[in-house]
Order: structure tokens, then sequence, then C-alpha cells
């Protein structure tokens, strides 16, 4: 079996989901599984941000799911909160530990990360 580490960034997949198919959400249980299949989840971190009450019972529900939450609190001063950098910081600390890495992120400013991490 070969571990596997999931970096989801959920708020970006939620935009992009909701533009692309309106009304359709992920089911972040399918996804770890799917991520997954037979192999061990080393670590499955998904980064956001909370920007209302609600937020608290979505980031409940992902640690229950296996995930380790990693979200910011909404600053109305800085609302383009981007999680590029906690995600990269994250890759680095386990990427040695990896077979297999997922990045679930449209960002391409993310590509560099992978290019890298595919070369260790």
């Amino acid at each position: 079996m070969k571990t596997v580490g999931i970096f989801v960034d959920v708020s970006n997949i939620y935009y992009c989901i909701g533009k692309a198919y309106p009304g359709r959400k992920v089911d972040y249980l399918k996804y770890l599984e799917k991520a997954t299949g037979e192999n061990i989840v080393f670590r499955a971190i998904a980064f956001g941000v909370q920007n209302n009450p609600d937020s608290a019972k979505f980031v409940s529900c992902l640690k229950h799911l296996g995930y380790d939450p990693k979200f910011k609190q909404f600053d109305p001063k800085n609302p383009r909160i981007n999680s590029n950098t906690a995600i990269a910081v994250e890759v680095f600390k386990v990427v040695d530990k990896l077979d297999i890495l997922v990045l679930g992120s449209s960002d391409p400013n993310l590509a560099d990360l992978i290019t890298w991490a595919k070369d260790r």
C-alpha cells in the first residue's frame, strides 16, 4: 500500500464547482475515498475560510470525515484570503513521506508546487 497526502483548498473547490455546476456540492467523504482508494491516508488537510456561523458546522463535519481542517477567519479588510502558502508549507512538511500527493485546487499558482513535489 502507498501513503497518500490530500490537500484540498475547500474555498477554491466550492467556487469552481458552483460556477461550473450550479447547485452542486462536493461530497468530501467520496472525495477522500476516491483519492485514496485502497491506500493509506497519511494526511488529509482541508483549507478554507470561515465566513459565517454555519461554517463551524462544516468544519466540524470535515474533521469527523478525517480531514484536518485549517480554516482562517474571514476578514472584511482582506476578502480574498488565499490558502496557497499554507498548502505549500504543509506539503513541504510531509512530501518525503508520501507516495501519492493529491492537490484539490484549480489555482494555477500551485503548478510549481506540483512540479517541485514530482521532482523529489
